[in-house]
């Protein structure tokens, strides 16, 4: 632990702290908010460890995402009311149905929805897109606010943290990529390496509450950022990360 104390001190900057922690059981379906989370190897305990695939009758089975479906930003995410430390997952479904994610009626809901025969689908390691863990700051939120004149919703961009960054930078965690960041408490923090920019996609049209279509956010992004916005950072050691933690930039 000293080790870990000393490090901070004489070999980090503080630059902000975590605003909000998000998992998203299943990907493409809404997140959820939470306190406090484990970072494993794999990213964030619980985030994206599983996913609906087109039942595909020729070739490889692919991923179902919001970009085709919009309706499924729709499906609410949340863990088993009975035990709420449970790994399995329940699902809200658009029109009100509370049905376990493994479930043969939630199947036959999102295949009803999309059109065709989907499966559910369930990794060990997670089905993310590219890298184990992403993050924003709140300054890249205002930012982006301000140049379109309407308050973004952090969700749109699906990312696992929000840093509230101390810099008053237009997008402070572009200073942040090729360095580690420790986030947590002092006796066990995790250790992320933000490896690049997040190059976000079409989803970020979408409203999170409707899933109806607005394209000024990206609009905006791909005039000023080339679609840039965030970071990815992968897991260089497990740790418990929770709101309101220190997050630390090493030097060197």
């Amino acid at each position: 632990m000293s080790q870990i104390l000393i490090e901070k001190d004489e070999r980090s900057l503080l630059v902000g702290t975590v605003n909000q922690l998000i998992v998203y059981p299943v990907k493409s379906f809404a997140g959820r908010r939470v306190d406090r989370a484990f970072v494993g190897p794999h990213g964030i305990e619980g985030d994206r460890r599983c996913g609906f695939q087109r039942v595909s009758q020729n070739g490889r089975p692919k991923w179902l995402s919001a970009r085709r479906c919009p309706q499924l930003l729709l499906y609410k995410t949340d863990a088993a009311v009975d035990d709420p430390h449970s790994q399995r997952i329940i699902v809200t479904t658009p029109d009100g149905q509370v049905l376990d994610v493994a479930s043969e009626a939630l199947r036959e809901d999102v295949s009803r929805r999309v059109g065709e025969q989907v499966e559910l689908v369930e990794l060990e390691n997670g089905c993310h897109d590219t890298v184990e863990v992403s993050l924003m700051t709140t300054g890249s939120l205002r930012t982006i606010s301000s140049r379109i004149g309407q308050d973004v919703d952090s969700r749109r961009f699906r990312v696992n943290i929000v840093v509230n960054a101390y810099r008053d930078d237009p997008f402070p965690e572009d200073a942040w990529v090729g360095g580690s960041l420790l986030i947590g408490s002092n006796d066990r923090p995790a250790r992320l390496r933000a490896r690049e920019r997040d190059s976000v996609c079409t989803m970020l049209n979408l409203d999170p509450d409707t899933a109806a279509k607005d394209p000024q956010v990206l609009d905006a992004i791909l005039e000023e950022r080339r679609k840039a916005v965030g970071i990815y950072a992968a897991v260089e050691s497990r740790g418990v990360i929770a709101v309101g933690n220190e997050v630390r930039l090493l030097k060197g």
